[in-house]
């Protein structure tokens, strides 16, 4: 799975490049935890906090209709999300029938 670097992290300071860089060690923990989210339908209290940040786009600065609000998410979170969406996508493609396939 894609993940982009350069990110700024959620509040629990992971980045993409920390999980990268520990990829063997921390597959098989993820992996796991991710497992566990899936099977309980639930997922650790704090994963999916996050913080907001405005981000000033232009004009007065003064203004809050000048600024547009970021989310800052975990890291962990959205790669869970994206595990969870990936499986999704391929259990729906499996089941669609194939003249639905283009739309």
């Amino acid at each position: 799975m894609q993940m982009k670097t350069g990110k700024t992290p959620g509040n629990d300071h992971i980045t993409t490049e920390m999980l990268k860089h520990g990829h063997g060690t921390l597959v098989p923990v993820l992996t796991r935890l991710f497992n566990t989210c899936l099977m309980q339908q639930a997922t650790p209290k704090h994963m999916a906090d996050s913080s907001t940040i405005l981000l000033f786009k232009k004009g007065d600065l003064l203004q809050l209709k000048n600024y547009r609000p970021i989310l800052l998410l975990s890291i962990i979170y959205k790669l869970l999300t994206k595990v969870i969406n990936y499986r999704i996508e391929h259990i729906l493609d499996e089941s669609q029938p194939p003249e639905q396939a283009s739309y």
